[in-house]
């Protein structure tokens, strides 16, 4: 389909997704101190504290779908959740909310902001089994190498009757 940084990437007719094929080894130091703050060789943020700031609006509009379907108070897992921006609108609504954050930097800056935070992803992490509501993935899917073991992890993880919340970019 295209070659972008140095990675090739495919799509599938059928569904037009995109992938980078081979994934990254270590896909962990992508998400570096630099990826958040300095948009190095035009990859990553600027300043992903400001830049977030554009998605309030459209985390808000989330906040209301998952209220309609799991109102607060209920447990929610961020899977992706960055510094936690969204993290944040949903303990502000009610709900009690844990992350997940593949990049250290960025889970150290939500614990900086007294976040629930674990460092990781949602294979690896340590939660008991049935234990959350709800689950978002918010722009996670189109960084992962093995979907369904992400998603493995996830059902586990939520109750009988518990939500899976997830977004992801369009290239067109």
């Amino acid at each position: 389909y295209a070659r972008r940084r140095g990675f090739d990437l495919f799509r599938f007719d059928s569904c037009r997704v995109i992938f980078v094929f081979p994934p990254p080894q270590h896909i962990e130091e992508v998400y570096s101190a630099d990826y958040f703050t300095g948009a190095v060789n035009g990859h990553g943020y600027v300043d992903y504290e400001r830049e977030k700031l554009a998605m309030v609006e459209t985390f808000k509009e989330y906040l209301r779908r998952i209220k309609n379907r799991k109102p607060a108070p209920a447990h929610l897992l961020d899977v992706g959740a960055a510094t936690g921006t969204f993290m944040q609108l949903a303990i502000d609504e009610g709900y009690t909310v844990e992350g997940v954050e593949l990049s250290a930097y960025a889970a150290q800056a939500a614990r900086d902001k007294g976040l629930k935070v674990q460092t990781g992803k949602i294979e690896d992490v340590s939660f008991q089994p049935e234990s959350f509501d709800i689950i978002t993935m918010f722009d996670v899917f189109e960084h992962i190498s093995n979907p369904i073991e992400v998603l493995g992890a996830a059902r586990k993880l939520l109750k009988p009757g518990g939500i899976l919340v997830v977004n992801t970019v369009d290239a067109d």
